[in-house]
């Protein structure tokens, strides 16, 4: 089995357990018990995504293209992630200090926050993926996931609460933190006393750009779930959180084949640009339809089978979730197109798309959402995630290209040819 079919079923097999997980966990919660989870979940998520510094797909194509240069490159990575996770952990509590919220809210925020003391998991996985050990990340992440749901599923059977069920969901990212770390023991990579600082300061520029990325994408990600906590109350959140949560679980499955074509593709445009650009719009084309094909589904199946696991009592989330499914196209094309970026060397160009589409969805959620509730978050979040992901590739000369090839992608959808050779790709792959 190859490394991204491995990857893809390792993802797949997480996606089905930590679906379960989830199911039974807003079963016994119901849906305010649920919505304060969610809102204490994207809470973490936008401190966590701040202190990774936008540099995941950096970091592998950094490791990819530098072999000699390994021992600086990680120890430089080593530090600016752990660095940047104390830093956040500080600021995250500024804000739990100063913000006038209820005790169980800031209680589930604070344990939120633990993945924050283990960035530097993240530096471990990227250079695990850089160097093709696709399967010891997948049994890794997999191993964590399995001890994070049977916390979970302790804490349902013996009625343990809600904050014992947030804390076991963060058992699995330290789990894979520490597991990547021992699992590279005496290998020879270095620690932080081989930093040399110039190597250090030489990412810091490009870092700045990603790191004002990684903000404008996970506020437009997660900013309309803490304003429909704030505005619409913690069951309207649990109402629109299991919707997410169906989304959500889409995305690391779909994002294996361009995590797994970086290394490939980052070696193709150093030497053969225009393989590179055909290779590209391919892997955008193949996304997309995939992303079609979930949506079809779910436009079909996605209200029945959302009451069916859930319950009635979150029946509402479905007429959210048969709308929010279309979302996917686009963050797909968005998270593709970093590879572009990366390659291109447009750091700040990226950081001004998401700066513009989290402020496009900043203010269409504080119009819309008193106006037209759960849905108008739903559309507030498609129009703003057309625009970044898509639309703003025209704005500018050098992103003409990508706006090209993603037309190209999109027009793929409609060429029965290219259906046909995605299936005839996957009975060859068995």
């Amino acid at each position: 089995m190859r490394g991204d079919q491995m990857m893809a079923l390792e993802k797949g097999v997480r996606l089905l357990v930590s679906a379960g997980v989830s199911i039974l966990v807003a079963r016994y919660l119901g849906p305010s018990g649920y919505g304060a989870v969610v809102f204490a979940l994207a809470f973490g998520s936008f401190l966590v995504t701040l202190a990774g510094l936008g540099m995941d797909h950096y970091m592998i194509k950094l490791f990819s293209e530098e072999k000699a240069l390994h021992g600086e490159e990680l120890g430089a990575m080593l530090l600016l992630r752990g660095g940047a996770g104390v830093v956040v952990c500080l600021l995250g509590l500024a804000v739990l200090f100063f913000c006038d919220w209820e005790g169980q809210r800031v209680v589930l925020c604070l344990i939120a926050m633990v993945p924050l003391l283990v960035m530097v998991g993240g530096v471990w996985e990227a250079w695990l993926k850089s160097q093709g050990h696709w399967k010891r990340v997948a049994a890794i992440q997999f191993s964590g996931l399995l001890v994070s749901s049977v916390g979970k599923l302790l804490a349902v059977l013996t009625d343990a609460g809600v904050h014992w069920i947030v804390l076991a969901g963060m058992i699995d990212l330290l789990w894979i933190a520490f597991s990547m770390g021992w699992s590279l023991r005496g290998k020879g990579l270095p620690l932080l006393r081989k930093i040399r600082f110039e190597s250090l300061s030489r990412h810091l520029r490009p870092t700045t750009f990603l790191l004002v990325g990684s903000i404008s994408a996970i506020v437009y990600m997660r900013v309309d779930q803490l304003m429909i906590g704030e505005l619409l109350g913690e069951e309207a959140l649990g109402h629109y959180g299991v919707s997410v949560r169906l989304v959500d679980g889409w995305i690391p499955i779909l994002s294996v084949a361009v995590a797994h074509a970086l290394p490939s593709l980052t070696r193709e445009f150093s030497s053969r640009v225009e393989h590179f650009s055909t290779l590209f719009t391919a892997l955008m084309g193949r996304i997309l339809r995939r992303c079609v094909l979930i949506g079809l589904c779910t436009l079909i199946f996605g209200k029945p089978v959302l009451e069916w696991l859930f319950g009635e009592a979150f029946s509402p989330g479905g007429s959210i979730l048969v709308l929010l499914i279309w979302s996917l196209p686009f963050v797909m094309l968005s998270h593709a197109s970093w590879i572009f970026y990366l390659q291109k060397e447009l750091h700040a160009w990226a950081a001004i798309r998401l700066l513009l589409g989290a402020g496009i969805n900043v203010l269409l959620n504080l119009w819309w959402i008193p106006i037209y509730g759960l849905e108008g978050s739903v559309w507030a979040t498609l129009l703003s995630y057309a625009f970044s992901a898509w639309i703003f590739q025209a704005l500018h000369p050098a992103t003409r290209d990508l706006f090209t090839a993603q037309g190209k992608a999109m027009l793929s959808l409609f060429s029965l040819r290219s259906w046909l050779n995605d299936f005839r790709g996957a009975l060859i792959e068995r």
